[in-house]
């Protein structure tokens, strides 16, 4: 009977020590998880900040591309207006039609 005794309370010392590498490693994990999140989130800070900067370059290009573009047409517009003299081959110019 006290050979069960003592056999039992070294599988319990056995698996309290068992329990306690279990909590330890478990702690280990969190902090893990934790920095690995931390990181994370400064990663993404950082890429959602190059993305901005490089969103409004670009932005910027194609409003200046595109007020060129506008600017361009309105003057094609305008010249559309005035009808330019035609020339004829007998008599030089002639009026516009």
């Amino acid at each position: 009977m006290k050979q069960q005794i003592d056999g039992l309370k070294q599988q319990l010392a056995f698996q309290q020590e068992l329990t306690r590498e279990a909590t330890e490693r478990s702690l280990l994990s969190k902090e893990e998880v934790h920095h690995l999140r931390v990181e994370l989130h400064d990663e993404e800070n950082a890429f959602r900040t190059r993305i901005r900067v490089q969103y409004a370059k670009k932005e910027a290009g194609l409003r200046s591309n595109f007020l060129t573009l506008a600017n361009v047409t309105e003057m094609l517009g305008k010249v559309g207006e005035h009808e330019a003299p035609l020339f004829d081959e007998h008599d030089g110019c002639r009026e516009s039609i």
